[in-house]
């Protein structure tokens, strides 16, 4: 199942891709079916409440990422709420943004993309990812899709690089 983060403007200067709250509702709505069917016979086996109590982490996962021209930072927050880490960048440090494809399921990537005459392998799928470039060299990669979504992660490329004042990879 692909999980999906959503872009969110919360004002002018905040742009936010996030897990939808769909998500979070769908694992709580699931976690209370488990849990009646998990305790609703009496004394509940361990694996049980073991199941119960992974998707409470699940249901309270975080992936969020800000970024606020106002304060120059774009965060990137990850795990389960109460604890949840997070890094931050400041929006100077950031070069560019860009996409980039790739496929899964072959041997070399770029001889599935020069060589239009091999047959499709078995289980091979294309994607595509959201980064940021950094001043330093690095690559931090935000967001990978499948490649049919393609066209809501150039959405959120040009957003994010217009918000930050940043030039975007073609």
């Amino acid at each position: 199942m692909e999980i999906r983060l959503r872009l969110y403007r919360k004002n002018e200067s905040v742009l936010s891709l996030r897990l939808p709250v769909a998500f979070r509702i769908a694992f709580a709505l699931m976690g209370v079916v488990i849990a009646a069917a998990t305790f609703a016979f009496g004394n509940p086996p361990p694996l049980g409440i073991a199941i119960c109590a992974l998707w409470l982490v699940a249901t309270v996962y975080d992936e969020r990422w800000t970024f606020d021209a106002a304060s120059g930072t774009a965060v990137f927050r990850f795990g389960t709420l109460p604890i949840a880490l997070k890094k931050t960048w400041k929006i100077d440090g950031i070069e560019s943004f860009g996409i980039e494809s790739f496929s899964k399921g072959s041997l070399s990537a770029a001889k599935a993309e020069s060589d239009k005459e091999e047959p499709r392998r078995f289980m091979r799928k294309r994607y595509s990812s959201l980064f940021m470039m950094l001043a330093t060299g690095e690559k931090v990669l935000i967001e990978t899709v499948d490649a049919k979504r393609l066209a809501e992660l150039e959405k959120a490329s040009i957003d994010l690089a217009s918000l930050c004042n940043k030039p975007r990879l073609e």
